[in-house]
């Protein structure tokens, strides 16, 4: 029983992770650069940067 919930439960590791890193990313990209780089599925109001929010 272990055996066979062991491939989900990495599975899931991994997609934790993965929607971890992607979510490090979105932050690292919409911090400095994110303005200039803003995905078109993510409506970021156009204001200058003010704290780095």
């Amino acid at each position: 029983m272990d055996t066979q919930c062991a491939p989900a439960r990495r599975r899931q590791m991994i997609v934790n992770w993965l929607g971890l890193a992607v979510l490090l990313g979105l932050g690292i990209v919409t911090g400095p650069a994110g303005v200039a780089l803003a995905p078109a599925d993510l409506p970021a109001p156009q204001v200058p940067a003010a704290g780095g929010r």
